[in-house]
């Protein structure tokens, strides 16, 4: 089985199984794929991600694919593109690749190739040109299946083949070793399964033949896409006519009656892949979708989910035909399909995107504007023009729709909700009775954004241009009707504390005192180098546990000093500073969670300073008009409006990602041109082999302009990932950067011996070891 293990994180982290709500990001021929039709899927010891397509050979960094293909500069490339097989051994780090114009040795150390082909009137030679199969066993012996003339062993030391010969299986589909150091072959047609049993120094002791039997016919041997064992032991083969287990009593292998599962779908009989994640789950790959299970035999009771291509749904597989699955040691899963490379994160997935709404008001964007919840723990759901819904379970559903234009929602009872109109008044709404009626509230020509409770019987509404008004909750009156408070704000949120409300407006934090009704202005931030015009447009204001008074805006976020009676600027943590947060909540545990305004959350202990961001791909929210809701009822589940829906989840379960790799450098350039081992430039031979494992590089004078580029090869939530570098030698401190500024050039360096070290940090604050590089400038005269 290929799949890799991941750090602590992805053993923890359970995958969302809520059909077709699981999101996948998309990769193909417009991100640098060279072609769509992803077949293979590997990972080297530096943490590159290896592709095999039927047009050509890609590495992937995290954010660039590299092709290797038989057009590619230098004399030795691939002789042939169509990738049939691929394997990786880490021992002396070669890639073997198969392909339909010979068996390619890819050595990684230097970069070269080399392709073994058939010759005529020599034994020892590739027997076929067409290869299928390819397995590295114990020994470091090849082992190739091929189309045309059956099972070879390639002896690397020796370059030479000894051919196997099994009755009937002249193609040899795949290669597997079980737990028992057995190998097994797959073929079809002539030839169904062979076991070979070899003894403790790899030699072959005996060969046993299994045929498949397909229901319903009377042909043998259907095409075998893999075989595979799962963690109990029992073997598992995938077929173009279903999936075979084997039954050790009889010790034959019997056809598994796969069960329609709670959705009703029904699997086809195409089983394409196979791959197991880190926390148990088994992913199979089908012409129908993506299947995942907890055990094997689950399929034949239904227990299943099935995800599949929905053209509606951007997130979802983009295509149902999935010939390879593999989880990369960061624990997210890829995906090779006909139509492209598909990445599912489960540290991503564990914000649960719902887009029952969307679906029930014909595929629409739902415009969401907010959230509160009914006594009896549903949560409602407010849109523009779409009506009211409620939470049922896993998912929406309709709950009231009077045609108006809704701009926020609040109760105090979990039983009558006041939704804030566009035009200036209120609806309300019963949810025993499921009615509603709309009132006035004085208020003409803003939308009502903001309300809080004064007491039993008075909310306090707000408004984005009319300032405030008292709202009698007993007969539903602004009483009195001509008194307002901040008029001509434009008021976003309210937050009680005490006998004053704090108010986020678009001027910035005002304290109102509703006892002598004065109020005073704050500004936002206390950084004077942000004198921006928008500087102060206040976009949420929280009161936390601590009684500490918090405002969001444009350009960060700030705390009320009551010492000195003014807001300050947060500056304890330097990924949040300066950023644009447009929402604040506290949870439970008296933690801030900020909902920031490029697709990303962050959680702030505001005691140890402590961070963690997170990718969330809401949307992004302008300003007041743009979809919106970031609520939490209970501190431990949040809610948060999205474009296309609803994400959710919880605080007591979300994990943090712990997987950080050191980084590596994906290329080298002298005078912008990539330089790899063995190229010359100007008279001199930089990298004898890859800078990666060398860690070293010399450069004669002429070559002093060059250039490094670098990644961090760990694939989950890989956006939030930054770096820190530096020249020892020339830089006199680290220098920070982002994933979209991995490239840093030097120019004109004096002779001598530097050290360029690189680290990275993803976004939940765990740094890499750091990588180092010797690079040594000779003079012009030695």
């Amino acid at each position: 089985m290929k799949y890799c293990y991941s750090f602590m994180l992805m053993v923890l982290v359970s995958l969302q199984l809520s059909s077709q709500n699981l999101k996948f990001n998309h990769y193909n021929d417009n991100n640098g794929l060279s072609h769509n039709s992803v077949r293979y899927i590997n990972q080297d010891k530096h943490g590159f991600l290896w592709f095999g397509t039927f047009s050509g050979l890609n590495r992937f960094d995290g954010y660039q694919f590299k092709q290797y293909l038989s057009t590619s500069p230098g004399q030795k490339t691939l002789l042939n593109d169509d990738i049939t097989a691929l394997e990786i051994d880490e021992r002396t780090n070669t890639m073997w690749i198969g392909t339909r114009g010979g068996l390619t040795r890819f050595n990684m150390d230097t970069h070269t190739f080399h392709t073994y082909l058939p010759e005529d009137n020599k034994k020892d030679a590739l027997p076929d040109q067409e290869i299928r199969s390819i397995y590295i066993d114990q020994f470091q012996r090849i082992w190739v299946g091929t189309k045309n003339e059956g099972l070879s062993i390639l002896y690397p030391d020796k370059d030479s083949f000894e051919h196997v010969e099994i009755e009937g299986f002249n193609y040899v589909k795949d290669i597997f070793e079980d737990k028992e150091g057995n190998i097994w072959i797959g073929s079809y047609g002539s030839g169904g399964v062979a076991k070979i049993y070899l003894n403790a120094s790899g030699a072959i002791q005996q060969i046993k033949r299994y045929t498949l039997d397909i229901p319903n016919s009377t042909e043998i041997n259907p095409y075998i896409n893999f075989i595979d064992q799962d963690h109990k032991g029992d073997l598992f083969i995938g077929t173009r006519e279903g999936l075979y287990k084997l039954d050790l009593a009889i010790d034959g292998f019997n056809n598994l009656v796969i069960s329609k599962n709670e959705q009703g779908n029904n699997l086809g009989p195409y089983f394409l892949a196979l791959a197991r994640a880190p926390d148990g789950k088994y992913w199979l790959g089908t012409l129908d979708g993506v299947v995942v299970c907890h055990q094997m035999e689950d399929l034949t009771e239904g227990k299943y989910e099935l995800h599949q291509s929905v053209l509606s749904d951007g997130t979802s597989l983009v295509d149902n035909l999935v010939s390879a699955l593999f989880f990369d040691k960061s624990g997210v899963l890829w995906i090779g399909t006909e139509d492209g490379l598909d990445k599912y994160d489960p540290v991503e997935n564990q914000f649960a995107l719902n887009k029952d709404i969307s679906r029930l008001i014909g595929n629409k964007a739902p415009r969401i504007r907010g959230f509160s919840k009914a006594f009896d723990d549903r949560i409602i759901v407010a849109t523009r023009n779409n009506g009211l819904f409620v939470s049922n379970g896993n998912g929406y559903e309709a709950l009231l729709d009077i045609g108006t234009d809704m701009a926020s929602i609040y109760t105090v009872d979990g039983k009558l909700f006041y939704c804030g109109l566009w035009n200036g008044k209120v609806q309300v709404y019963d949810y025993i009775r499921n009615k509603a009626k709309v009132i006035e509230t004085g208020f003409t020509a803003s939308p009502v954004l903001a309300f809080t409770q004064l007491n039993t019987n008075t909310v306090l509404v707000s408004s984005f241009g009319e300032g405030a008004v008292l709202l009698n909750t007993e007969n539903l009156s602004v009483t009195p009707y001509d008194q307002r408070f901040l008029d001509g704000f434009q008021i976003n949120t309210m937050v009680k504390d005490g006998n004053d409300i704090w108010s986020a407006t678009e001027t910035g934090i005002v304290r109102l005192s509703m006892d002598s009704g004065e109020f005073k202005v704050y500004d936002a931030l206390s950084d004077e180098k942000i004198n921006f015009p928008d500087a102060n447009n206040v976009s949420d204001i929280l009161k936390d546990d601590n009684d500490i008074i918090w405002a969001s805006s444009r350009y960060g976020f700030s705390y009320y000093d009551r010492t000195s009676d003014s807001f300050q600027t947060y500056l304890k943590h330097k990924e949040l500073s300066g950023r644009w947060v447009t929402d604040i909540l506290n949870d439970s545990d008296n933690n801030l969670w900020l909902n920031m305004n490029n697709n990303s959350i962050a959680k702030l202990n505001t005691l140890t300073n402590e961070a963690n961001i997170y990718q969330v791909n809401s949307g992004n929210r302008l300003d007041v008009f743009s979809s919106g809701g970031f609520y939490t009822a209970d501190g431990r589940n949040i809610y948060l409006g999205a474009k296309s829906g609803i994400i959710h989840f919880s605080t007591e379960t979300l994990e943090r990602n712990l997987s950080s790799t050191t980084p590596v450098i994906t290329a080298f350039r002298i005078q912008n041109k990539e330089v790899t081992p063995g190229m010359e430039v100007n008279g001199q031979v930089p990298l004898r082999s890859d800078i990666n494992l060398s860690k070293k590089v010399e450069l004669n004078y002429d070559n002093r302009n060059f250039s490094l580029q670098f990644s961090e090869p760990t694939f989950a939530n890989e956006k939030l990932n930054s770096f820190q570098y530096m020249l020892e030698g020339f830089d006199d401190q680290w220098i920070t950067t982002t994933g979209f500024s991995r490239t840093v050039q030097y120019t004109n360096l004096f002779p001598g011996d530097y050290i360029f070290k690189i680290r990275s940090r993803n976004g939940d604050g765990q740094w890499s070891e750091t990588a180092s590089y010797q690079i040594e400038i000779t003079p012009l005269f030695g």
